[in-house]
């Protein structure tokens, strides 16, 4: 599971202007506090691009006083049924460790931790728990990872495991304007 995350973030880095490959080369450990603290500046709506048809809207909001950071999907009608569909994560931190808790529409709720062997300039959570899994042959969400292009910009990936293959996805998404 570690190679696509991995992948993912290298190919976002380097493909991102504001960032090297020097940097993407280096493997100081993460601070789980300090990415916390890049997350939260998320807070606002952002907008998925470089898509067909309707965009996902992306919806980032501080709760509990600053402690954890809601980040909630708003998919269109259509792909996701007649009505669309939303989504929610909250990230928090737990003991030191940045976790992530999905909340899936399909009733399913991975809890994620940041991988500490993520490379420089990305953040790919891991799964920690899933609650509500009858069967690891159910599909579900088996990680996700971010890089960030610059404030307004950011890549996102998602693991799926369908009938015990990995499926991936990726996205760039842009600050919508207020």
């Amino acid at each position: 599971m570690r190679k696509w995350l991995s992948t993912f973030g290298i190919a976002a880095l380097l493909n991102s202007p504001s960032l090297s490959a020097q940097d993407a080369a280096q493997s100081e450990p993460q601070d789980d506090a300090a990415v916390f603290e890049k997350f939260k500046q998320l807070a606002g709506t952002f907008q998925e691009i470089d898509v067909d048809g309707a965009p996902a809207i992306i919806e980032y909001r501080l709760i509990s006083r600053g402690n954890a950071l809601q980040e909630t999907w708003i998919m269109p009608a259509g792909t996701y049924g007649p009505n669309g569909k939303r989504e929610l994560t909250v990230f928090h931190m737990d003991n030191g460790v940045l976790v992530a808790t999905h909340y899936c529409a399909s009733g399913i709720h991975p809890t994620m931790a940041l991988d500490p062997e993520s490379p420089a300039g990305t953040y790919n959570f891991v799964p920690r728990a899933i609650s509500n899994l009858a069967s690891t042959d159910q599909s579900h969400n088996s990680g996700f990872g971010y890089a960030f292009e610059d404030e307004d910009t950011v890549y996102r990936s998602e693991q799926w495991t369908v009938d015990g293959e990995d499926r991936l996805s990726f996205l760039r998404m842009v600050r919508a304007s207020d």
